[in-house]
């Protein structure tokens, strides 16, 4: 960056004093793009672009001769477009990128992170203002969010077991679980019940991948976030329009995290028909309810209906075993999950392109992609099961009721 006179502009920020790379400047921008490739030939393929927050000071002057008042915000995107443009190029794609400072014309890059938030339940600095930031990030075209789960900035009561096992419960429902702490602390140091909590959620957030991965392809196509602004779907209802602490993940799960050190909470349930994810109970919505919730549970529903896409509980890494190293740890195979809720009819589409049809007490899987299916009915009392006419074996676990069957391009479930 230069000054008006052609002299290097000098700036403060947190680690003193420094300039600015003048990402309009074409041989500035190669020479940062070459420093960033000395840590690709290393091995490093995810980024975290901290800072750009374009904070200039005086007359800046810019290389393309851009208005510093627009550049305040527009430095960002070129600061994160010119890493993007490594991973697509010397990646290929097959990297990651995160964001802190974005603006408009950022929405096609990576995900963005919330920056440093409090390690409190401060509304001011802490998880409520990260729920909220959420849903503003959403309805301002960023559809990938995250932040650093159980807050970055070291506070006094830092760990705090409850505060973690809150942040790890919204975290679970959110695109992204990023563990991230300027006292250096993991899951493994808030206590063996907060380390139980975060295993339980951190395994449902991996199983439900596919349902994750098939909203953020319909963010790419449509721009509609993953997590969801009650308001976004329901503008004519006045209750929708004044909450700030609930949204939906994705089309089917309403997701009601806890941000205080409260074991209750009152949650509005838009119109509709909804089931508890936990207990299976059916309830009518329009009209808010107050559920316990103690330290250990979301509250959390699916719309009833719903057909969830998901894979087995026992995979730890979407990462190829081939590319892993490690042969114990259980990798993403060719079996997959459907989870049916409820009543009612839907249609969707999974990540891998196959139609799923559900039709009162039916399932229809159409998609080339072959698959080891499971299908299970939470809550469901279901007595005989037919795939494509015959009968298949109904068995039973944790979940509920579930059979088993090899799909290959299409596939009829029907249940009694």
């Amino acid at each position: 960056m230069k000054n008006s006179d052609g002299t290097p502009y000098l700036g403060q920020w947190w680690k003193g004093t420094g300039s600015l790379i003048d990402f309009t400047n074409t041989r500035a921008k190669q020479w940062w793009q070459d420093q960033v490739r000395k840590a690709i030939q290393a091995g490093a393929d995810g980024f975290k672009d901290d800072d750009a927050e374009g904070n200039f000071l005086g007359a800046v002057k810019f290389a393309d001769g851009s208005d510093v008042r627009v550049m305040r915000n527009k430095y960002a995107v070129l600061y994160n477009n010119a890493m993007e443009e490594l991973i697509q190029k010397d990646l290929k794609g097959n990297g990651v990128l995160f964001a802190r400072s974005v603006t408009v014309g950022a929405n096609g890059i990576g995900m963005l992170w919330g920056g440093d938030n409090e390690a409190s339940f401060s509304v001011e600095n802490g998880l409520p203002t990260v729920v909220t930031a959420g849903l503003g990030s959403g309805l301002s075209g960023m559809p990938l969010w995250t932040a650093d789960l159980g807050g970055y900035e070291k506070t006094a009561s830092t760990p705090d077991p409850v505060l973690f096992q809150r942040w790890t419960e919204y975290a679970a429902f959110s695109p992204v679980m990023e563990v991230m702490s300027q006292a250096n602390v993991g899951p493994w140091d808030y206590g063996d019940q907060a380390l139980v909590t975060y295993k339980k959620y951190a395994v449902l957030h991996m199983s439900l991948f596919p349902y994750r991965y098939a909203a953020a392809q319909e963010a790419a196509k449509t721009g509609m976030p993953l997590m969801r602004a009650l308001v976004l779907q329901n503008q004519n209802d006045d209750r929708a329009r004044t909450i700030k602490d609930e949204y939906m993940l994705g089309p089917d799960f309403l997701v009601a995290p806890v941000v205080d050190e409260g074991t209750q909470r009152a949650v509005y349930l838009p119109k509709g028909e909804w089931v508890d994810y936990w207990t299976g109970s059916a309830m009518s919505g329009g009209k808010t309810v107050v559920v316990d919730a103690p330290v250990d549970r979301l509250p959390l529903y699916v719309r009833s209906g719903a057909v969830i896409a998901k894979i087995p509980e026992d995979v730890m890494t979407l990462v190829p075993q081939s590319e892993s190293g490690n042969s114990q740890v259980k990798t993403l195979d060719d079996r997959r999950v459907y989870e049916v809720y409820g009543v009612g009819d839907v249609a969707v589409t999974d990540f891998e392109g196959r139609a799923v049809k559900r039709g009162g007490s039916s399932l229809t899987i159409t998609g080339e992609t072959a698959a080891r299916v499971t299908v299970r009915w939470r809550f469901g009392a279901v007595k005989s099961v037919t795939v494509n006419g015959a009968a298949v074996n109904v068995q039973t676990g944790a979940s509920g009721a579930f059979v088993e069957f090899d799909h290959a391009k299409s596939s009829e479930v029907s249940w009694q």
